[in-house]
């Protein structure tokens, strides 16, 4: 799976953990960290925006999968998204 694809499997609106995408995502966490990082500091610089999400949970596998890397990088982003 490319990165843009694996994005795209993690965003699927369903009910059930995309684990293809986050195992393909772990497998490739050079390239896809930076993607992660990116959806986070989007979120940051628009917080109000999460309450239009509905059941898109990327925000939140995203957060686990950076925290699984230990992505130093995502904590700032993450403490203004929780602000």
């Amino acid at each position: 799976m490319t990165p843009i694809e694996i994005l795209t499997g993690l965003k699927a609106d369903s009910a059930e953990f995309p684990e293809t995408a986050a195992r393909a995502a772990i497998e490739q966490q050079e390239s896809v960290a930076p993607f992660l990082l990116e959806m986070m500091e989007a979120t940051a610089a628009d917080p109000e925006g999460l309450s239009h999400l509905g059941n898109d949970k990327s925000l939140l596998i995203a957060t686990y999968l950076l925290a699984q890397f230990r992505e130093s990088r995502a904590l700032e982003p993450l403490c203004r998204v929780l602000r």
